[in-house]
């Protein structure tokens, strides 16, 4: 039931989208896309290709030294939370906090009565951060709930024009339940938190992390892992599931406690009245879609996992249960193991080893790359979107992932296809004045 509202939510952004644009030529995605067949649509299709699909494509020791090398690079952006040096410069955090309040300010946007935003905003914004002192002595902590990651201390929306609620500006993304922290500051009431997570830094409610001692942290972090497999995994307080306790999208992880009869048991952070961590029991079903221990990477789990989030609803930074392009990617990738960025920038940025640049080269040059690359999942990045490559059929480049809208060439010109969903493009096909997906992609990156 849930699915199906977060699609009619999908739905009727499109249709506010489109309303403020009265001349624009569009439509519904239709399903399949043009140039995919139905059966494209299936993980079986892609599995049944693959000449080796449940060869291990990377051994846990290899995605491990692949995380390493994506830590130690800058352009991932990835940080090991627990590393975050005690005691920390302030000015470091001064001005992490100025940069994205300055580059907020000029900006044109709206608020979500679609009224413009204006200096007053900012001006409040900025005395509720308050004064950020030169040294700073981190609390490291645990998310106990699916919260925002915000740009700016506020729930406020942040639209660059009326009605243009389907992307929040301010909006970074959700963190989930049992992700680690670093609180390196807070607003002067208390209610806001700025906190380095695994990927960025950004503001997330107090209200939704639990602080304790590094070791405490640590501990829960490096436990054994049950990982979610499937789309969405709820958690309960209890064993006869009828209180909910959380719901925790794919790859993420909680330690694991027990695999009982009647259920699978697992750690749940809990913040107490303090604000101060406490650990209680989770209860999840036992056909649950989730995995004792990441699953073993080979192309058939790659594709089982990729087509499960087929048709799921867009949602920028995870809005209305949503998924954007590296959220899929990250989500995906996360059950095997990958620690992967959030931002498709930096996931494009994640093997800089392997990654091929390829803005410059011709669309048969990239076929030629992929076709190299053999049957290694790779992504396929261009300025603002990622996808990841499925395969090559009969010379046309197919790949999956979370798009908002495409264009098509059609009699008048172009027109603009909304999908609003995980869908299957074959990027070789049109693509309207700008070209085929194809041709758009700069950065092709292998994930083996």
């Amino acid at each position: 039931m849930r699915s199906y509202l977060n699609i009619l939510i999908a739905l009727i952004l499109v249709a506010l989208s489109a309303g403020r644009c009265p001349a624009e030529d569009w439509e519904t995605a239709p399903a399949p896309l043009p140039g995919v067949q139905a059966n494209q649509e299936k993980a079986d299709f892609w599995i049944a290709r693959h000449p080796a699909p449940d060869r291990p494509i990377l051994t846990p020791e290899g995605i491990e030294a692949m995380n390493r090398a994506a830590l130690g690079s800058g352009e991932t952006e990835l940080a090991d939370v627990l590393a975050v040096p005690e005691p920390l410069e302030g000015a470091a955090v001064r001005k992490a906090i100025a940069d994205v309040l300055a580059e907020s300010r000029p900006s044109k946007a709206y608020d979500h009565t679609n009224r413009p935003i204006t200096a007053a905003f900012y001006d409040r914004i900025e005395a509720s951060i308050g004064a950020v002192p030169d040294v700073i002595r981190p609390a490291w902590g645990l998310v106990t709930t699916r919260a925002s990651l915000r740009r700016l201390p506020t729930n406020e929306a942040f639209y660059d024009r009326p009605f243009g609620n389907e992307f929040d500006r301010l909006q970074y993304s959700v963190l989930e339940c049992g992700n680690p922290v670093a609180v390196l500051h807070r607003t002067a009431d208390g209610v806001w938190s700025f906190v380095q997570t695994g990927y960025t830094t950004g503001w997330v409610a107090s209200a939704a992390v639990a602080v304790g001692e590094r070791t405490a942290i640590e501990s829960f972090v490096r436990s054994k892992p049950l990982v979610a497999t499937g789309g969405m995994v709820p958690v309960y307080a209890d064993r006869g599931f009828s209180t909910h306790a959380v719901s925790i999208p794919m790859g993420t992880r909680l330690p694991f406690v027990e695999k009982a009869g009647r259920y699978i048991s697992v750690t749940l952070p809990w913040r107490a009245p303090d604000g101060g961590v406490r650990f209680v029991t989770g209860y999840i079903r036992p056909d649950a879609d989730v995995s004792v221990g990441h699953l073993s990477y080979t192309a058939r789990n790659l594709y089982r996992q990729l087509f499960k989030l087929e048709g799921h609803p867009y949602g920028w930074g995870d809005l209305f249960d949503g998924r954007d392009c590296s959220r899929l990617v990250m989500d995906v990738f996360s059950a095997f193991g990958f620690v992967m960025p959030r931002n498709s920038r930096r996931q494009a940025a994640f093997n800089p080893a392997g990654r091929k640049d390829t803005g410059a080269l011709t669309e048969a040059d990239k076929v030629k790359i992929l076709k190299e690359f053999g049957n290694r999942p790779a992504l396929l990045y261009m300025p603002g979107h990622i996808m990841i490559h499925l395969g090559i059929v009969d010379g046309r480049v197919y790949a999956i992932h979370s798009a908002w809208g495409l264009k098509e060439s059609n009699h008048a010109g172009e027109r603009t296809l909304m999908a609003g969903r995980v869908v299957v493009s074959d990027t070789t096909r049109g693509g309207g004045g700008r070209g085929p997906l194809l041709k758009r992609v700069t950065v092709i990156t292998p994930l083996g």
